[in-house]
């Protein structure tokens, strides 16, 4: 849900692992990322942070643009440091 406060949104990425929980799953296979834009497009911070927690390190994440277009990438890619419980 998108706010002219960008720290009042909820991105389309943190809504789908919030939805895959409220369904009862805990582990994401793989990420796809796509919109009508002429980049790819790439997860913000705060999203990262909320897929590695429920994704591994070598989980897939394929960047797509409005051409069909795709880029793979890994979760230990996009946020080789993340925090955790353990941190």
């Amino acid at each position: 849900m998108e706010n002219a406060s960008y720290g009042l949104t909820i991105c389309a990425e943190r809504n789908a692992v919030f939805q895959m929980v409220a369904a009862g799953e805990d582990q994401i296979a793989a990420i796809l990322i796509a919109g009508p834009t002429e980049e790819f497009l790439v997860p913000c911070g705060a999203c990262r942070q909320v897929i590695a927690e429920f994704a591994s390190p070598e989980t897939p994440v394929y960047m797509c643009d409005v051409g069909g277009n795709s880029r793979r990438s890994t979760m230990g890619e996009l946020l080789p440091y993340r925090f955790s419980l353990n941190s």
